[in-house]
Parts: C-alpha cells; sequence; structure tokens
C-alpha cells in the first residue's frame, strides 16, 4: 500500500483594498476576477469620518463581497499612520489614536470579523524605547476593548525580534498577534526577513505579501524580488499556516505602474504569482 502524503492545510489568497486599483465596494469584483479568495478593506480616514464605520457602507461590502464570490480578510486601520501609537496615549495624537482603535474595533465586529490590524509606518513609526511602550500602553488598551468582541489585534511594525518580545510581555493579552509583512523587515531595518518570520511564527495571524528590489518599496511581483518572498512562504505552508496571505504590491502607483498602462493587468500578475508559490511550497512540503 503506498502511503498518503499529508494533507496540507488550506492558505487563503487575498489583497489590502488599499493596492486594488478601484476604490469602494466594487473592488470586490476585481479580486475575484483576479482569482483571489478575499479583500482586506481599511476603516478609512478621520477626515471622511471612518467610512467603515457607518452601517450603510459596511452593508455594501458585504453585499459586494457576496455577489463576487469572495470573503472580508479583516480590517486595518491605516488611519493609525497618521495619529497612531508612537505617542502618549494622553497626548492629543494619543487620543485620537484610542479612538480610531475603538472605531476599528466596533467596524470589525460589526462586519463579522475576528482580526483587526494595527500599522506603525508612516508619520507613526515605532522604533525609541519611549515610543515602544506607548505603543504596547496603546495595544493593551484595544486589546481589551476587543477580547469583549472575540478579536484579535494585529500590530504590524518592523520590530526586532527582541523587541517584539519585549511588546508581548509588556501587552500580555492572549488576543495580540503579529501582522507579518514580507517586505517592510527588509526594507525598514535590514532584517533577515525569513529568519524574522521563523522567529515569529507562533505570533503571526494573518501576512502581507509584496516584493521589491533594490532597497525599493513594492517594486517587484511577488516572488521575484529581493524579499525572499518564495522562502517565506514555504516557511509558512511547511509550518502548516492556515491563515491569509494578502497581497500589498501597488499596481497604479510607483515602479509596478510602470510595467503596465492597465493596473489591473500587473494586479492580476501578482495574484497568479503569488498562488503559483503557494502551489509549489504545498507540493514541496507533501513530499
Amino acid at each position: 500500500m503506498v502511503a498518503t502524503p499529508p494533507t496540507q492545510p488550506p492558505v487563503k489568497l487575498g489583497i489590502a483594498e488599499w493596492s486594488v486599483p478601484m476604490a469602494g465596494p466594487a473592488a470586490c469584483q476585481l479580486v475575484a476576477q483576479a482569482g483571489l479568495d478575499g479583500l482586506q478593506v481599511d476603516l478609512g480616514p478621520a477626515t471622511a469620518g471612518y467610512p467603515m464605520s457607518r452601517p450603510l457602507v459596511r452593508d455594501a461590502y458585504l453585499q459586494a463581497a457576496t455577489d463576487a464570490g469572495i470573503e472580508l480578510v479583516s480590517l486595518a486601520a491605516n488611519e493609525l499612520c497618521v495619529d497612531g501609537l508612537d505617542v502618549a496615549p494622553d497626548s492629543a495624537g494619543g487620543r485620537r489614536a484610542r479612538a480610531t482603535m475603538a472605531t476599528a474595533i466596533a467596524a470589525t465586529a460589526a462586519l463579522g470579523l475576528d482580526l483587526v490590524q494595527f500599522p506603525c509606518f508612516e508619520g507613526s513609526f515605532v522604533s525609541t524605547p519611549e515610543q515602544r511602550s506607548n505603543m504596547a500602553d496603546g495595544l493593551r488598551f484595544a486589546c481589551t476593548l476587543a477580547a469583549e468582541h472575540g478579536i484579535t489585534v494585529a500590530t504590524e511594525n518592523v520590530l526586532s525580534i527582541e523587541e517584539t518580545d519585549e511588546l508581548f510581555d509588556r501587552v500580555d493579552a492572549d488576543n495580540l498577534a503579529v501582522f507579518f509583512d514580507m517586505q517592510n523587515y527588509l526594507l525598514n531595518r535590514g532584517f533577515d526577513q525569513v529568519a524574522h518570520l521563523d522567529a515569529l511564527y507562533d505570533r503571526v495571524a494573518q501576512t502581507h505579501a509584496k516584493d521589491g528590489t533594490a532597497g525599493v518599496l513594492s517594486s517587484a511581483i511577488v516572488g521575484t524580488g529581493d524579499a525572499r518572498v518564495a522562502e517565506q512562504i514555504a516557511l509558512l505552508v511547511g509550518r502548516g499556516y492556515e491563515g491569509w496571505i494578502s497581497l500589498e504590491n501597488f499596481y497604479a502607483t510607483g515602479p509596478l505602474a510602470h510595467h503596465n498602462p492597465e493596473p489591473f493587468d500587473t494586479m492580476t500578475q501578482d495574484a497568479t504569482a503569488l498562488r503559483t508559490l503557494v502551489e509549489t511550497a504545498r507540493k514541496e512540503a507533501a513530499q
């Protein structure tokens, strides 16, 4: 009798809403056409009143996802890249950040999702000990709120392995996780992406896949740049990862916009590349 190889757990493939070259619920149809399984949505900016906090907006996304046959992956609060977790919680910016987190958690619950992503980039980059302490305070606040809804709070940052361990010790919450990006650690701090993923794997809830060359953000189709995306996906699949891998390359702006005058074509090319990387990893893991 020939032994049956172990079944590899499923990996779902999505894309961040801010990467899709079409805004709003209509993005769901493009996601389906590209052969992806889901769309990660954004809370939206505070200056627009956090659009996803409104029932009418949420209902439009949920209906569009159903019509397109895809899922909504999770909700991100990219507003935290404007007013974020780097500042003291009792400062004006800190209070705005807590309002954003509370609104994002409520919207995540209303959408029926179980994970909210809180990034720390751009204007709210976290690096110093004081900033890391402020981030821990903010995430502790968020985890307490999110626990009431059974929601995981996933922090996206570029902390070192040791700094990440320190953060988790400070927050001390069962519903805190890492949202792992496949290029950011290399791009921002020169870290080895594969070694970082290996060390943080048990904390990883969801991932973003993007790639690049020569230190340029989102400048290559996944698997063709310097970030060793194929190795990261092989590590995930080999370790039994069952979560989402969502594309976060930018097809209508930056270097990838020069590849093709129609950014949707580049998005579809990237989606195909991602699926091929996952399928290859699954075959290798099953051998």
